[in-house]
């Protein structure tokens, strides 16, 4: 048995990948051509010790290449369009995240879909 004590902490690891078509897999980088769409995925998973962490704001900025894409946001899996988007279409927030106790099963995962309209970089 383990005595004294204990701190609860917060880590939070957070990925972004887009979902690159040829591949069939994430990937971090792809390059595609004008007036595509690209499927992006971000997740984050708490691995802190005895700590739900509630209510945080999920922020992204697309480059300046895309615009987002509205009808495609999952929240784990489930349809659910960000909470805020910016006029200009760059911004995109989901507010009142909750991310449970750490569970190697457990993370939130959006994902979302933007559209090129501009020579395309790699993104």
């Amino acid at each position: 048995m383990i005595t004294g004590e204990f701190q609860p902490f917060c880590d939070l690891d957070v990925f972004k990948y887009v979902w690159n078509d040829t591949l069939q897999e994430w990937d971090e980088h792809i390059e595609v051509p004008i007036d595509s769409i690209v499927r992006f995925n971000i997740s984050i998973h708490n691995n802190g010790m005895g700590t739900n962490i509630l209510d945080i704001w999920a922020y992204d900025e697309l480059p300046a290449s895309l615009d987002y894409e509205s009808g495609g946001a999952t929240v784990n899996g489930v349809p659910y369009e960000p909470d805020y988007v910016s006029a200009d279409l760059k911004e995109i927030v989901w507010y009142r995240v909750k991310i449970k106790v750490p569970d190697p099963i457990e993370k939130y995962v959006e994902e979302y879909y933007g559209s090129t309209w501009r020579i395309p970089k790699k993104i």
